[in-house]
């Protein structure tokens, strides 16, 4: 099933959390998995952002959506176990959703930053 023909049955897809779809075992999340995000802040307060689950007994679809718009599908194949993300929309991903997350991300606002000048090695986030 090519993306444009699973985008057609989004009425058929049911609520996901945004989480539940970062937290699936593919290697395509590292950046995310390593900012730590506070999922439940970021799902309370960005309300534009919703995630969609459709399960059709061969794949598992996972859809991520910006007011109504969708911008990722992470796509689980169960015979293979194998996880399949297609970015549909870039401008989305990396300039809205991404930006957003570094606000809820744990790792990144508990860095802190010596005020002490003895210390000038510059700490920042991994």
């Amino acid at each position: 099933m090519i993306v444009s023909d699973i985008f057609k049955l989004l009425d058929k897809f049911s609520y996901c959390s945004i989480k539940d779809i970062f937290s699936v075992p593919t290697n395509q999340f590292k950046l995310i998995k390593l900012l730590d995000v506070n999922w439940d802040k970021f799902e309370n307060l960005e309300n534009d952002f919703q995630g969609c689950v459709l399960e059709n007994g061969i794949n598992t679809y996972f859809i991520c959506k910006y007011k109504e718009k969708p911008f990722l599908l992470v796509n689980y194949i169960r015979k293979e176990d194998l996880y399949i993300c297609h970015c549909t929309d870039v401008e989305i991903y990396e300039d809205l959703f991404m930006h957003k997350l570094l606000k809820y991300a744990v790792r990144w606002n508990k860095c802190s930053f010596s005020s002490n000048e003895d210390n000038l090695v510059d700490q920042i986030p991994i």
